[in-house]
C-alpha cells in the first residue's frame, strides 16, 4: 500500500465527490478513480460507493479515512524531523559545559542556539575540562565547553572568549594598598589555585606565565571550586588566583590584576576532528558569528587592559620595597573606567575625605579651604583610605575547570 494512494482516499473521503478531489489533487477524475480502485484492490475491500449525490464510505472505508489522515500526519512530522537531523535545525546535541565558566559564555550561546532552531535538543551536563575531554574521547558527547589552552592536536575548537586571572587576597594583606600587582609579588606568600588534574594544560599556562622559572619553588595550595578558593582566602591561608568574571563583592577580600599583559584562560568548545554532527555544525557557525561581531569589542577591550597601570609598573616587588613608599596618585589623576569596580570605589574612597574637609573648612571660617597637610600626615591617610579596596564576593557559583 502506498502513502500517496492513502493520501488520495483521504481526498476523496472529505470532499465526498471525485470531481472536487481530482480538481483538489490536481489530477484528472479517471485517473484519480484508478487510483482509489488500486487501493481497494490492495486491500481486498470496497472503501466507498458512488451515487446520484456523490460518494458514500463504507464502514471499511470509513475507519481507514480516520486511521490514514493520522498516519499521514505522522508522516510529514517525521520527514520534516528527519531533514532538520540532516541540515542541523533539529536532532539531538549532546553538549559538556565547564563549571568555571564565571563569564557565563556557554549559556549565552545555548540561549542563541535554541533561539534560532527551537526543534533542536539539547542535552546538557557539567563538569571540568578533562572530565568532560574524556567523555569526548568515550563518544558520550558531541561537544564540550573547556578551558583552554588544551595541548590536544586530535581535537578541533572554537573560541568562545578568554578570562583574565586576578589575585583574590584580603584587605589587611600589605599588598591590597596596590592598585595592580607585578608576578613577583607573589612569591613570598602561599598561592591557592584549582588542581591541575582538573586542566592540566591550562593550569600551566597560568603558573608558567605568573611564576616562570620559580614556578618549582612557589608554594600552592589546592582548592576543588571558586567558592573554596575564596573561603581559604578569607580563612588568611594565602592568596587566590580566580578568573576575574567570577570575583564580585565579598567583605573582608579584595582583589588585584597584574600588570602588563595580564595572564588569560580560554573558553572554547571543542569536538573530534572529523566528527561534527548537523546539530554541532550549526552551533559551530554561531560561534564563528559570534567571533565577526567581537573584533571591535576586542580592540576596546586591549586599551582597557593597557590602562590604569601607570604607578605601579615601575613598582619594584613588595619584599624590594623602600620604607618610603611613592605618594599615590590624587584621585583627579586616577584613570577613572566607568563600569570598573576597582577604579569605582577607590576614586569614591579617595573623593568622600576631601568632601568632608571641605564641610568643616566652611564651618570653621578659614581662609584657606585647601590647607596641605603636612607630608607625613598625608601619606598616613592616602595608605590607609587605600587599604580600602573593592571587596569580591560569592553570590556567583564557583566551579571547576
Amino acid at each position: 500500500m502506498q502513502l500517496e494512494r492513502l493520501d488520495y482516499f483521504v481526498a476523496v473521503a472529505e470532499e465526498l465527490h471525485f470531481g472536487r478531489a481530482a480538481a483538489r489533487l490536481h489530477l484528472s477524475q479517471p485517473a484519480l478513480s484508478q487510483q482509489i480502485k488500486r487501493l481497494e484492490s490492495d486491500l481486498g475491500v470496497t472503501l466507498c460507493v458512488r451515487s446520484a449525490h456523490g460518494v458514500e464510505l463504507t464502514p471499511a472505508g470509513a475507519v481507514l479515512a480516520d486511521s490514514a489522515r493520522d498516519l499521514l500526519t505522522r508522516y510529514a512530522l517525521l520527514r520534516s524531523d528527519v531533514r532538520a537531523v540532516a541540515d542541523g535545525s533539529g536532532g539531538t546535541l549532546r553538549l559538556a559545559l565547564t563549571r568555571s565558566d564565571g563569564e557565563g559564555m556557554a549559556r549565552s550561546l545555548l540561549t542563541a542556539l535554541t533561539d534560532r532552531y527551537p526543534e533542536m535538543t539539547v542535552e546538557a551536563e557539567s563538569g571540568w575540562t578533562a572530565w568532560n575531554l574524556a567523555s569526548l574521547d568515550a563518544g558520550d558527547i558531541d561537544a564540550a565547553i573547556v578551558r583552554t589552552p588544551l595541548g590536544r592536536a586530535d581535537l578541533e575548537q572554537a573560541t568562545l572568549g578568554t578570562s583574565e586571572i586576578v589575585a583574590v587576597l584580603p584587605s589587611s594583606h600589605p599588598l591590597a594598598r596596590h592598585r595592580r600587582l607585578q608576578r613577583g609579588d607573589l612569591l613570598a606568600s602561599p598561592v591557592i589555585f584549582w588542581p591541575r588534574r582538573q586542566a592540566p594544560a591550562a593550569y600551566d599556562s597560568v603558573i608558567s606565565d605568573l611564576f616562570g622559572a620559580a614556578a618549582d619553588s612557589v608554594r600552592i595550595a589546592h582548592e576543588p571550586d571558586g567558592e573554596s578558593i575564596l573561603a581559604a582566602v578569607a580563612a588568611g591561608r594565602g592568596i587566590g588566583l580566580l578568573d576575574r568574571g567570577r570575583t564580585t563583592r565579598r567583605r573582608g577580600l579584595v582583589t588585584r590584576r597584574f600588570t602588563g599583559t595580564p595572564p588569560h584562560l580560554g573558553v572554547a568548545l571543542a569536538w573530534k576532528s572529523g566528527r561534527r554532527s548537523p546539530a554541532l555544525r550549526r552551533l559551530v557557525e554561531l560561534v564563528d558569528a559570534g567571533d565577526e561581531e567581537g573584533d571591535e569589542d576586542d580592540v576596546e577591550d586591549d586599551d582597557e587592559a593597557r590602562g590604569g597601570e601607570r604607578g605601579d609598573r615601575d613598582r619594584p616587588p613588595v619584599g624590594e620595597l623602600a620604607h618610603d613608599r611613592p605618594h599615590p596618585r590624587q584621585p583627579h589623576e586616577r584613570n577613572h573606567r566607568k563600569g570598573d569596580p576597582e577604579a569605582e570605589d577607590d576614586l569614591a574612597e579617595h573623593e568622600r575625605p576631601r568632601r568632608v574637609d571641605a564641610d568643616r573648612e566652611n564651618r570653621e571660617g578659614r581662609e584657606h579651604r585647601h590647607r596641605p597637610l603636612p607630608h607625613d600626615r598625608h601619606i598616613d591617610a592616602q595608605e590607609a583610605l587605600h587599604d580600602r579596596g573593592p571587596r569580591i564576593g560569592s553570590d556567583r557559583r564557583g566551579g571547576e575547570p
